[in-house]
């Protein structure tokens, strides 16, 4: 027993590392992501969708838009105008999804090629707790794949409030913060993503939040995704 304990000890310390849970920062970040290829529905008629348009595409042609059936709302989705009919999918290349902006065309990819970045934001919360996620897809249309969905900007928030025996509000402790910041650019077949200020969205009110976009960060974490045979490769380690 005594020649097994050194080995017991080790493969304990390796379960325990490989085992701990990731960070939302090493979550929204890994080190690969392949294009993903959403379920493709075929329509003759838009109307007949009950769309609610949100957005319009050119080359290629198509729309994005909220479908109303069954009293419900459903999407968003993307359709694209074909001889006769509409190409239509997930807008987040699954089942619903955040609240999107509105999208652009990039350069990326390589000379002439056009891929189409989707915004989203999304604001939630309570008396308890706030949450921003702020983040993109980016589709290439031509293929329709979905090669990246990332969110970018975290911030999820702790207000240290509770409620009493007598359901009144009491503030327990001072509360927590977790939270990231990065800007993301595109080059050629680079996507970088660099930590920006302010790091987190409810800690500073609006005039501190201007005052520290003014004075950026000194040495900022920068994320790297190269394209390589149509997977995105992150070429270095998430920063500490």
């Amino acid at each position: 027993m005594k020649v097994l304990r050194p080995f017991i000890i080790c493969l304990f310390t390796i379960i325990a590392l490989n085992c701990r849970s990731q960070s939302p920062i090493e979550k929204a970040f890994p080190d690969s992501v392949k294009p993903y290829k959403p379920k493709i529905l075929t329509v003759f008629n838009l109307d007949s969708l009950k769309p609610f348009m949100l957005d319009t595409l050119h080359n290629p042609d198509g729309y994005i838009f909220v479908s109303h059936t069954n009293n419900q709302a459903n999407g968003p989705f993307i359709a694209l105008k074909k001889k006769s009919y509409y190409n239509y999918f997930y807008a987040t290349g699954e089942n619903g999804g955040n609240g999107i902006d509105k999208g652009k065309m990039i350069d990326f990819g390589g000379k002439g090629c056009k891929k189409f970045l989707l915004n989203y934001h999304e604001n939630m919360g309570n008396e308890y707790f706030s949450e921003y996620h702020q983040g993109f897809y980016l589709w290439d249309l031509d293929k329709i794949e979905l090669l990246m969905s990332v969110e970018y900007i975290y911030s999820n928030s702790d207000h240290g409030i509770s409620r009493d025996s007598t359901g009144e509000y009491i503030q327990t402790d001072s509360g927590s913060e977790d939270c990231y910041n990065f800007k993301p650019s595109f080059t050629n077949n680079t996507i970088t993503f660099t930590e920006t200020n302010p790091p987190c969205q409810w800690e500073q009110n609006e005039a501190e939040k201007r005052e520290q976009k003014a004075n950026p960060l000194i040495n900022p974490r920068v994320i790297k995704y190269k394209l390589h045979k149509g997977n995105l490769i992150r070429v270095n380690s998430i920063p500490k």
